[in-house]
């Protein structure tokens, strides 16, 4: 299980990792024709070809990400309930262990944070996880995308950034909203070892 989420840590590095490089050299590549051609068409056309490509592969990163993270708990999932196991024929090793034993929601993320996790550090966890870092940037890649079509079709600039700035909020708000979805097993299943309630 260890090799395992090994391998799941060296995919989403490399899904971020190609993206991430893929989006620079996009970049330098509209930088280096905007200071030939002083920003003229010839670099807003090649923005509104080649940026919606890269912002087609990260979508797909992100989407990959997602269901590498849904396969990271339910293999934490899994190791805890060998912890408890482990605790069902020796009680005597728990003062060892320094993650949880138990299956649910709350004992996932435990062994995560080791301590007890609160509905605050939950979010946390969400809000600067690589999923959430790619879909900040893909979010970006949209507006970038609205705004620059609104203005080759000469779009007053007002309209181009409020319309921009909605397409990042929706986009990165869809994207959050289905990562949070890759908690739902947790909810649909009734737990084997659930974490007490008076689990300090």
């Amino acid at each position: 299980m260890l090799s395992a989420r090994s391998l799941i840590w060296s995919e989403a590095q490399s899904r971020a990792t190609v993206f991430l490089t893929v989006l620079s050299a996009s970049i330098i590549a509209l930088a280096l024709l905007a200071d030939a051609t002083g920003f003229g068409t010839q670099t807003a056309t090649l923005a509104l070809v080649l940026l919606p490509v890269v912002f087609l592969l990260g979508i797909a990163a992100y989407v990959r990400l997602v269901h590498l993270n849904a396969e990271e708990f339910q293999l934490v999932q899994a190791m805890n309930r060998l912890r408890r196991a482990y605790l069902t024929l020796e009680p005597g090793l728990e003062r060892y262990l320094t993650t949880s034993q138990y299956d649910d929601e709350q004992g996932v993320f435990a062994t995560y944070m080791v301590n007890r996790p609160s509905q605050k550090s939950m979010w946390v966890h969400f809000l600067i996880n690589t999923p959430n870092i790619v879909a900040t940037v893909d979010a970006a890649l949209a507006a970038a995308i609205v705004v620059l079509g609104l203005r080759a079709v000469e779009a007053p600039r007002s309209v181009a950034v409020v319309c921009g700035a909605a397409a990042f909020l929706l986009l990165w708000t869809t994207l959050f909203l289905l990562q949070r979805q890759t908690l739902r097993p947790f909810r649909d299943q009734t737990p084997r070892f659930p974490t007490p309630p008076d689990r300090p």
